[in-house]
C-alpha cells in the first residue's frame, strides 16, 4: 500500500493553485475502466455549480502501435469532486485507497498555503495611488489567467476607437516627432495594400 501511496501523492498536480487528480489516475488506481468514472461523474446528482468548480474538462494522450497520438477526454478533479465522484466506491481496498487521497490532497493543499505565506509582503494599500490604476486582466474559461497593472501611456482599445482617437483635438502626442512617426507607419502600410492590388 505504501507503494499506492506514494503512486497517489506523485498523481496529485496543482492547477489554479488547486491540488486536482485526474479521472483517467482515479481509473486507474480504484481498478476500475475510465469511460466507468466518466459516466459516474456525468451522473452525479451534483448542481452545475459544483460541477464547473470541481470537474474540469481535459485530455490525456495515449501514442498507438502506429506510433500515432490519440487524445482522450478525462477531467482535472478536486479534492471535492474526488470526495464525490469515489464516495460509492465500496471495499477495504476502496476505502484505503479514499483516505490516502484525501491526505494527500490536505498535504499539498498545506504546502500551497505554506507557499503563499512565504510570498512577500504585498505593497500598503495606503502606499497605492487607487484613483489612477489600470489593470488588464485576461479570463479564460472563467479564470483569471493573467493580469497586470496598465503603465500610464498605454492604451487599450478596439479599431473604431483608435480612429476617432486620432480625431480628438486633445491626443496625447504632444512631440511632432511621434506624429510624424505614426505619419510615416500609416504611409507604409497604405503604399503596401495599394502594390498588393496592382
Amino acid at each position: 500500500m505504501t507503494d499506492s501511496i506514494n503512486s497517489i501523492v506523485s498523481s496529485l498536480s496543482i492547477e489554479n493553485n488547486l491540488p486536482v487528480v485526474s479521472s483517467k489516475v482515479i481509473a486507474d488506481q480504484f481498478g476500475k475502466s475510465h469511460k466507468d468514472i466518466l459516466r459516474a461523474i456525468k451522473n452525479l446528482g451534483c448542481s452545475q455549480y459544483f460541477r464547473e468548480r470541481n470537474f474540469a474538462p481535459s485530455f490525456y494522450e495515449v501514442i498507438t502501435g502506429n506510433n500515432t497520438t490519440r487524445r482522450y477526454r478525462c477531467y482535472s478533479i478536486t479534492k471535492d469532486g474526488f470526495a464525490m465522484t469515489v464516495m460509492g466506491f465500496t471495499g477495504k481496498k476502496a476505502d484505503l485507497f479514499k483516505e490516502a487521497y484525501i491526505n494527500a490532497f490536505n498535504a499539498m493543499e498545506r504546502q500551497l498555503v505554506s507557499n503563499v505565506n512565504r510570498l512577500p509582503a504585498p505593497t500598503p494599500i495606503d502606499d497605492i495611488n487607487f484613483m489612477y490604476q489600470r489593470w488588464l486582466v485576461v479570463v479564460e474559461n472563467g479564470v483569471i489567467t493573467n493580469k497586470r497593472l496598465l503603465n500610464g501611456d498605454e492604451l487599450i482599445m478596439n479599431r473604431h476607437q483608435f480612429i476617432n482617437y486620432f480625431k480628438e483635438p486633445d491626443i496625447a502626442f504632444n512631440d511632432i516627432d511621434q506624429l510624424i512617426e505614426l505619419s510615416n507607419s500609416v504611409n507604409e502600410r497604405i503604399r503596401a495594400q495599394i502594390q498588393k492590388l496592382q
